[in-house]
């Protein structure tokens, strides 16, 4: 489970990389309910979504959308090193069984989504919502030079899947970030939309661009 909040909020930071700094975070405690481990067992197979022109699509995680027009889909090089800047940043060595699944930016704002599948293993299943999402909150408040605030969580259905989301407004850059987030067998997959102030209305405008299969 901490692997999974490493990965999760290593895509926070490097999301919010374009808009402000990538934030420190103190060595606080992780809560007691996600400390501990469980043996791994064979995972089911994932297959990783493609690009095929500027349309992504994903059979694995029941999801496809269009790169939105004036944006750009980043080489895959630049993701992987974007997520280990960011689990540097939060003091993880190496982020292992994690899936890149596309990181597509607004070049001229620093506006982006990223979206990431990460290995958990059989421990996921026990997991629910309120347990990642606390896990997360955890986390954000002890982000030095960034002022986070949770202000929406809950339960939404995209491409006819549930997930959960957590809202964030970070204070100090006028930061938005909208992080989702589902099961897929032992993976857990999130996206993060990262924005400003004046581009607020594209979180539910790429909500609304999702389909499923």
């Amino acid at each position: 489970m901490k692997k999974l909040i490493i990965v999760v909020m290593a895509i926070l930071a490097l999301t919010g990389c374009a808009v402000a700094p990538v934030p420190q975070v103190t060595s606080t405690s992780m809560p007691e309910a996600i400390q501990t481990e469980t043996p791994k067992e064979e995972t089911s197979e994932y297959v990783k979504g493609i690009w095929e022109d500027n349309s992504y699509a994903s059979e694995t995680l029941n999801l496809r959308f269009d790169l939105p027009k004036g944006w750009i889909i980043a080489e895959e090089s630049f993701q992987e090193e974007a997520i280990k800047s960011g689990g540097e940043a939060l003091g993880a060595e190496e982020i292992s069984g994690l899936i890149l699944e596309f990181l597509i930016t607004e070049p001229r704002t620093g506006l982006n989504v990223q979206g990431t599948a990460t290995d958990i293993g059989p421990l996921l299943s026990g997991m629910s919502n309120d347990l990642i999402a606390k896990s997360c909150k955890s986390q954000l408040s002890s982000m030095e030079g960034f002022e986070y605030e949770i202000f929406d969580q809950g339960v939404m259905t995209i491409a006819g899947d549930e997930y959960g989301y957590l809202s964030i407004r970070e204070a100090n850059y006028g930061l938005y970030q909208k992080m989702y987030y589902k099961k897929v067998g032992n993976y857990l997959f999130n996206f993060v939309v990262t924005v400003d102030e004046k581009n607020k209305d594209f979180i539910g405008i790429f909500e609304d661009s999702l389909a499923g299969y």
